[in-house]
């Protein structure tokens, strides 16, 4: 990772989430629970033992729902020390500080299902098919990668922009 990111990414929590949504709470987790029924729960293994890797967790939101579904291995990882202490604070478990690529070379063939939500927007183009590849070495026969991404240009017209220098793509073109 750039050293201009890391020192984004260091404290990304206090500076760019807090001030957005607030300090993360259990009753904020609970909160999104229907959200993640709605759009995640039918993408998601039969199989409750079945390892899950939210990569980018943030503040572990996916991963708390994913264990409250029963996923026994559902985890996660983020670049963001600050993220993961507040995962920790919130009683998220199996949340660990990791830069995503280290990880999955470390982990090839150990997954069923990766989740990238808002992740790949904050790399560059080139990056992202390293990334990808990484992401299929690291799942295990029949896994799968779950992706989403923010959607910059709007059917409607007009351009999403980010305030947060880590989304790569937003000052780009």
């Amino acid at each position: 990772m750039n050293e201009y990111k890391a020192r984004f990414y260091e404290h990304y929590h206090g500076a760019h989430v807090a001030p957005r949504k607030g300090e993360a709470t259990v009753a904020q987790l609970q909160a999104r629970v229907p959200i993640f029924d709605h759009h995640w729960a039918r993408l998601l293994p039969a199989d409750r033992a079945a390892a899950i890797l939210d990569v980018g967790c943030g503040s572990g939101g996916m991963v708390w729902w994913l264990q409250r579904r029963g996923y026994t291995n559902a985890a996660g990882i983020d670049v963001s020390p600050e993220q993961v202490a507040v995962a920790r604070d919130l009683g998220v478990a199996h949340v660990e500080q990791a830069d995503l690529r280290d990880h999955l070379r470390r982990h090839r063939g150990t997954y069923d299902r990766l989740v990238l939500r808002d992740v790949l927007e904050h790399f560059e183009r080139p990056e992202i098919l390293e990334i990808l590849d990484l992401c299929r070495a690291a799942l295990r026969p029949n896994g799968g990668i779950l992706i989403q991404v923010p959607n910059a240009e709007p059917p409607l017209g007009g351009r999403i922009r980010y305030g947060d220098i880590t989304h790569e793509l937003a000052f780009t073109e």
